[in-house]
């Protein structure tokens, strides 16, 4: 689990207008089952767009040292 990802991919997708629950060990997305496919299709872009976003993010980060 890498929480800090999770927390920005959320943050992420919020900011693009996806809400979803972070708050436990995965990302939950819960898309109405009625909603047209071309819908769910940008909702799933979105959320792609937001995982890249929050990569990108911590790849600035410095790694810290294991020993």
């Amino acid at each position: 689990r890498h929480p800090e990802l999770q927390e920005r991919v959320a943050g992420e997708a919020l900011a693009r207008g996806i809400l979803a629950d972070s708050s436990t060990t995965s990302y939950n997305i819960q898309p109405s089952l009625v909603m047209p496919p071309d819908d769910l299709r940008r909702g799933l872009a979105i959320v792609g767009e937001a995982v890249d976003a929050a990569v990108a993010e911590l790849a600035r980060w410095p790694v810290a040292a294991t020993s």
